[in-house]
């Protein structure tokens, strides 16, 4: 993999985030999808995430649901830990009817 001699826009993005939006450096962002909230939970709970429903973030995006968890990563690796202490935040869309 090589790095790109010009910064790409997430890249921009991303740098341009105030540090209190930023995961901190120990955590992970883990994301799963699914055809439905609950299909997209239950793709978390095969990654063997400890709690399914302590998400970090949701969103439905043409009727394709991604569910994101915030995890601890291991320290000096790049696997994570695959437990969640996270609450739901105000990225939550409401809820399906």
């Amino acid at each position: 993999m090589s790095t790109s001699l010009f910064p790409t826009l997430i890249d921009e993005q991303v740098a341009e985030l105030p540090e209190t939006q930023a995961l901190p450096g120990d955590r992970v962002l883990m994301l799963f999808k699914g055809p439905t909230f609950a299909a997209a939970m239950h793709a978390a709970a095969l990654a063997s995430i400890e709690n399914p429903l302590a998400w970090s973030c949701r969103a439905c995006l043409c009727g394709e649901w991604t569910v994101g968890y915030e995890v601890r990563a291991w320290p000096g690796s790049k696997h994570a830990a695959w437990s969640s202490g996270a609450a739901p935040s105000a990225c939550s869309p409401p809820a399906p009817p």
